[in-house]
């Protein structure tokens, strides 16, 4: 194993890493929905505050454009992802079910609709379970459900769990890229660049310091994210189980 694959796995069970869900084939980032208070979706003049949000019993989840807001942060936790700026909230299922939907509720601790598993094959599938975080497809005025050509037309969509997906498959809406955030800004290839330049190593002989470890965790942590969609000829089986 790679010493940088080996520190990405270090660093989801060990550091606080803030990112992103992003869907590859949307280009869209799990995100969640403030609801309007003045005015209509449509035409919103204020949506609710995040103070206001953590009032709510759950708070919708649903795929934006990336925007890199508080909305849109997570965190992994023993084996919770946890929002960011909601803190104590979790992303929870409903229920562990086809087409059961997936919100954000006050995490409690050993709950099963909040213990999540990341998969070698991008995969973000609830723990012990055969359920996937999915992309919804909405059903269609003659019955059948959209495809992802028309899934990609709406500003907004929904996710639920669903049966996950055979690996061979060509469907994308189960595919998941975890991308860090440091600074405010999401990790990129430039800002990787920036970091070498700073000295930043993976060198045998040099004991990195704590800041130095946080800079290689998150670059640990683009590098998986850069691999998902390719997917392997395998049962999805958990890259690492995020719960003990």
């Amino acid at each position: 194993m790679s010493h940088i694959f080996k520190l990405a796995l270090g660093g989801c069970l060990l550091a606080d890493v803030t990112a992103n869900f992003v869907s590859p084939g949307l280009g869209k980032c799990l995100d969640l929905e403030k609801e309007c208070v003045d005015g209509t979706n449509d035409d919103c003049k204020k949506r609710e505050t995040i103070e206001e949000m953590m009032k709510d019993e759950k708070t919708n989840v649903q795929l934006y454009k990336c925007h890199g807001d508080d909305n849109q942060h997570f965190r992994i936790v023993d084996g919770q992802f946890q929002s960011f700026a909601m803190k104590g909230f979790c992303l929870t299922a409903t229920a562990i079910e086809d087409n059961a939907d997936v919100v954000l509720q006050k995490c409690v601790d050993g709950k099963a609709e909040q213990q999540w598993d990341l998969t070698g094959d991008g995969y973000v599938k609830v723990k012990g379970s055969e359920k996937c975080l999915d992309v919804v497809a909405a059903k269609k005025d003659d019955g059948t459900r959209e495809n992802w050509s028309e899934i990609k037309k709406h500003k907004t969509v929904n996710v639920h769990l669903y049966k996950c997906h055979d690996v061979s498959t060509e469907r994308v809406n189960q595919l998941w890229s975890w991308v860090p955030y440091k600074g405010g800004q999401p990790v990129t290839e430039k800002t990787e660049r920036l970091w070498e330049m700073s000295g930043i190593s993976l060198a045998r002989s040099t004991v990195p310091t704590a800041s130095g470890l946080a800079f290689l965790v998150a670059a640990a942590m683009f590098a998986v994210g850069t691999l998902v969609g390719k997917r392997m000829q395998r049962a999805p089986q958990p890259l690492v189980s995020l719960a003990e």
